[in-house]
């Protein structure tokens, strides 16, 4: 038994028994190129044909449930690099890039209309900048993500949540000896804003207007940690 609610809507959606768990038959094939000794690059994609995606589908009455979509396509772009600076005069430096690109295909099955999967992140885009300091028993790693969108969608309502511009992350690990590890990370010391969207209609959303939009908008704080690991 299956069952959700929506305060939004101030509906609740039961069912269904015969959901069933979605089966992925996945391809995938990489390439990978070693440079300067410690550097690589490294690109992949995956291919996913899926059969009976989990996603909300009408359920009848102008309710929507958990329920299986028969077939949706799912592409996966994936570049790492990892970069040493010392070519470049930066000694102890390294920089590491990634990118994960999500290409999905699916009928949307109010409107028919092919979309994304619901809740799948479209993007990651992260820069990683590691810094090794051997005189002082410690390392730096700057870690930036850039903007991206997640959306979700039902029969009268599609949702997204949204990044943007950047989430910014500082480490420094001290180890000033074998058992002794001290971190410290900050976090958001950059303000980046999230946000989150709702497009509400007033019925099913190939034959209904669009009642209302909401947005939110959400602003970071800054935040620090600190941890000492002392291992005996």
């Amino acid at each position: 038994f299956i069952a959700s609610s929506s305060f939004s809507t101030n509906g609740i959606s039961a069912g269904n028994l015969a959901i069933k768990p979605d089966q992925r038959w996945q391809f995938e094939g990489d390439a990978e190129y070693h440079f300067w000794g410690k550097g690589a690059l490294v690109l992949s994609y995956t291919r996913e044909n899926i059969t009976d995606l989990v996603d909300f589908i009408p359920i009848g009455g102008g309710l929507d449930g958990p329920g299986n979509i028969p077939k949706a396509t799912n592409n996966i772009y994936n570049i790492e690099l990892s970069m040493p600076l010392d070519r470049l005069g930066w000694d102890g430096g390294t920089f590491k890039p990634s990118l994960i690109w999500k290409d999905a295909a699916v009928p949307d099955p109010v409107t028919g209309e092919i979309r994304q999967i619901s809740n799948q992140q479209d993007r990651k885009l992260v820069f990683n900048f590691l810094q090794d300091i051997p005189d002082w028993h410690s390392s730096v790693t700057l870690t930036m993500q850039t903007a991206f969108k997640r959306p979700n969608f039902r029969i009268a309502q599609v949702n997204a949540i949204q990044l943007r511009p950047f989430y910014v992350e500082l480490d420094w690990d001290y180890k000033p000896q074998p058992d002794l590890d001290l971190q410290i990370k900050l976090q958001n010391f950059v303000p980046y804003q999230y946000d989150l969207t709702q497009f509400n209609y007033a019925g099913p959303r190939n034959v209904s207007p669009l009642a209302s939009y909401q947005l939110e908008h959400n602003h970071s704080e800054a935040r620090v940690f600190l941890q000492l690991r002392k291992t005996f």
